[in-house]
């Protein structure tokens, strides 16, 4: 593993600084709960995106000084615009805690938390070799720093639940508007022959295919409930009862052909880029992309500006500053400069939740160290 050109100078030199003071303001039940030798597996290569237990020590759980600290590292990792983006995520915890009636739920306790994320460290900072990660819902990041230089930053993941929310005199925000769009904008861009080919299936998979897997080898299908929490056991059977049902059922509604379809493999699947034309003065991308699912018949908006209704939808994030190289704890690789984003429409305007409430369905994209690929709405 090796760093990039695209690496920002003095990144790994930041991380372990920030590290480090961040270790010196604990405690020592805090560092028995943060910190793990290197490389730590196989907790670091344990990953999720939903509200689940991503391990190490919680904002919740530490002093304001800590919190400070903790969000000085995450912002070593990102740019201006990514620290944003992560920044405007946990804060929409609040705006969907509101849409689903403040749930909590026993042994658990609050669910939608802005402070229920994790920071984990493993080995020691500044050594030849060491990792740290920042993680909860929908917000999972993760580094590696090997002989002194950032080796890897991936999975990589971003989301945004709701995708959009209503402000005073109009306004929306969306805190992964920009990457959505483009995604958007370019499966627009696309002739009839290149749809043809760029759409795998009419209908969006039940949620992100690739799911929370660590490795990424022969031909997958979307992840059971039960390997999306740590502690599976420890929800309510309802709960993860009812994400089976509706796994069953999307699954049986969209029948072998199209789950077959859908399935992730090493193979690429979509619009080859040399079967995409130049197309209004912008390059097409130069790998297979982009694979959509779902309707495509979406109408068309000027680039640039929101259309006037569209259904909520979440995306990848704008990327860190920091390189997103195959790490070591997947496989597989990916053609020079490409990095396809695509977005599934939502289907349906609400969706019932498992804490019992009601909401806008959303849709994900997970950025992982192999691929990109399309997702779809889920309940998380």
């Amino acid at each position: 593993m090796t760093a990039t050109a695209h690496t920002v100078p003095g990144t790994a030199t930041a991380m372990a600084e920030a590290a480090s003071l961040l270790l010196d303001l604990l405690d020592d039940s805090q560092l028995e709960r943060m910190v793990a030798g290197f490389p730590g597996e196989p907790e670091r290569s344990r990953w999720f995106y939903n509200p689940s237990d991503h391990g190490g020590l919680t904002l919740t759980n530490c002093t304001p000084a800590q919190r400070v600290a903790a969000l000085r590292l995450l912002a070593t990792g990102l740019s201006q615009a990514g620290y944003n983006t992560a920044a405007a995520i946990m804060g929409h915890e609040l705006i969907l805690e509101r849409q689903e009636d403040w749930p909590v739920l026993p042994g658990w306790g609050r669910v939608r938390d802005p402070l229920h994320y994790a920071v984990a460290i493993f080995g020691e900072p500044g050594s030849d070799e060491w990792a740290w990660r920042f993680a909860g819902h929908h917000l999972s990041l993760h580094y590696t720093i090997v002989g002194g230089a950032l080796a890897a930053a991936t999975p990589s993941f971003f989301g945004a639940d709701p995708a959009e929310a209503p402000l005073p005199g109009g306004g929306t925000l969306r805190p992964c508007a920009a990457l959505e769009d483009l995604g958007r904008d370019l499966v627009r861009s696309l002739d009839e022959g290149q749809l043809a080919a760029a759409l795998l299936a009419p209908q969006a998979p039940p949620d992100i295919v690739t799911g929370n897997r660590p490795v990424l080898e022969g031909r997958l299908w979307v992840v059971p409930p039960r390997e999306r929490f740590r502690a599976p056991d420890k929800l309510l059977r309802a709960v993860l009862g009812e994400l089976e049902a509706r796994l069953a059922a999307a699954e049986q509604a969209l029948g072998p052909a199209a789950m077959e379809a859908l399935a992730w493999s090493r193979a690429p699947a979509g619009c080859p880029g040399r079967g995409c034309a130049r197309t209004s003065g912008r390059s097409s991308p130069r790998c297979w992309a982009p694979t959509w699912t779902g309707s495509p018949t979406m109408p068309p908006r000027p680039i640039g500006r929101r259309s006037p209704a569209r259904p909520p939808k979440t995306c990848t994030s704008p990327g860190p500053a920091v390189p997103s190289p195959v790490s070591r704890t997947t496989t597989g690789s990916r053609a020079p400069g490409c990095s396809p984003s695509t977005t599934t429409p939502s289907a349906a305007a609400t969706t019932s939740t498992p804490y019992g409430a009601t909401r806008p369905v959303t849709s994900a994209v997970t950025s992982s160290p192999t691929t990109t690929r399309p997702v779809t709405d889920h309940p998380h």
